[in-house]
């Protein structure tokens, strides 16, 4: 199994509607990429979006939930 096919899995079992409350969180943190893009390989958010979750918006949280597809696909 690829890094791709793998990181697509993970995504895809992570709860939508977890965009309003909770996190998208997998617990299997680990940091991926370079210095300037560097995001957490199990669930794809940046650094930044993991820090500031707890400060966005509903409609934030969502918008990056629906990133996160397309992020595993790059990946």
């Amino acid at each position: 199994m690829t890094m791709k096919s793998t990181l697509a899995q993970n995504v895809q079992r992570a709860p939508v509607q977890s965009a309003k409350k909770r996190s998208p969180c997998l617990g299997i943190c680990h940091v991926i990429g370079g210095p300037y893009s560097r995001r957490c390989g199990g669930c794809l958010r940046s650094l930044e979006e993991i820090e500031n979750w707890g400060r966005y918006t509903d409609e934030e949280r969502e918008r990056i939930v629906r990133l996160l597809p397309l992020r595993a696909q790059e990946a």
